[in-house]
């Protein structure tokens, strides 16, 4: 982006010293983009520091260190980064103490875990919370965020590898389960057969008739373990878009009176309605970074120039950050 390019009246044009990336490989998620991003690596959350102001942006102003998520409908790509344009509703500042890679790594990840506990399952000290294939990025912070917050976190993985990051990077970790075939047994024993308050998945077999023998089969549980492991009363917070619930399902969670939401953070970048929620988890995010309440997983930080010639990096249980 050219120096002279000055910013509209509610704009800031920023200086980006960080980016994380990712691809976009939800159908429900790439419609939003615009035409030609689907296969791009996108820059989903920047960190960087204010150039130039719009004649009404009130809460920034030059040489402010600030962080934010660009919405999928203004995604951008590596290309010419440098310098970009941000409407001022998108961004907070970051704190001094914190670090331009870790704040761009954590913001996507910290709102994805607020919506789910907070906003979706109302999490509440004493809780008993399942995070299925927990051990992505936003797997760890939520689990760090539930046991911050009082809860009792169960996890599921699926090897040792993934166990021993979520033991590492959750304060001495929380219980982790390393498949899905045992899993209400699991389940029971750690709740004394009461169930689990909260389940948030990553993802989930839609037909359970679609399952073979084959071990990443079991990668993901099904609607049946889900269900089976809910308590009275108890959410389950999805990720899975195209998710359907067949009468006899849904008559067990009529039973338990238990209720079903869609996990679908962009929400708040793609309407402004709750803006002063949206920015106030950010905030909260970068602060609990900066105080060391979380801790985002070991990233993968590489210079811009490298990233075309880095394909094994997508998908990547870690966030990638590149440093301009």
């Amino acid at each position: 982006m050219e120096g002279n390019v000055l910013p509209g009246s509610s704009e800031v044009l920023l200086e980006v010293r960080c980016c994380s990336i990712n691809i976009i490989t939800k159908r429900s998620d790439q419609q939003f983009l615009p035409d030609g991003f689907s296969k791009l690596p996108i820059i989903r959350s920047i960190s960087g520091k204010i150039t130039k102001i719009g004649s009404n942006v009130k809460r920034f102003k030059i040489g402010d260190e600030v962080a934010g998520i660009i919405p999928l409908d203004m995604a951008k790509t590596l290309h010419g980064i440098k310098t970009t344009l941000m409407q001022e509703e998108f961004l907070v500042h970051k704190p001094s103490e914190l670090g331009w890679e870790v704040a761009a790594c954590c913001l996507l990840d910290g709102l994805t875990a607020y919506t789910a506990l907070h906003y979706q399952a109302h999490i509440r000290p004493g809780d008993t919370l399942l995070l299925c294939n927990g051990s992505d990025s936003t797997g760890v912070l939520m689990a760090q965020i539930a046991r911050h917050w009082g809860a009792k976190v169960l996890v599921t993985a699926s090897s040792e590898e993934e166990a021993q990051i979520l033991r590492m990077m959750s304060n001495n970790g929380p219980q982790v389960f390393g498949g899905h075939q045992l899993l209400h047994n699991f389940v029971m024993d750690e709740t004394g057969g009461l169930g689990v308050d909260c389940i948030v998945d990553n993802g989930i077999i839609v037909h359970d008739s679609s399952i073979t023998n084959n071990d990443e089969d079991f990668s993901k549980p099904t609607k049946h373990d889900i269900i089976s492991c809910l308590a009275v009363g108890g959410k389950w917070i999805t990720s899975q878009s195209d998710l359907q619930i067949d009468p006899p399902d849904s008559e067990v969670l009529h039973m338990k009176g238990s209720s079903l939401c869609h996990l679908f953070p962009e929400m708040w970048t793609l309407s402004t309605s709750q803006q002063g929620r949206y920015l106030h988890i950010l905030k909260d995010v970068l602060d609990k970074a900066a105080c060391g309440v979380i801790r985002p997983h070991l990233m993968t930080v590489l210079p811009a120039s490298e990233v075309q010639s880095r394909s094994d990096l997508f998908p990547s249980k870690s966030c990638i950050v590149i440093k301009l």
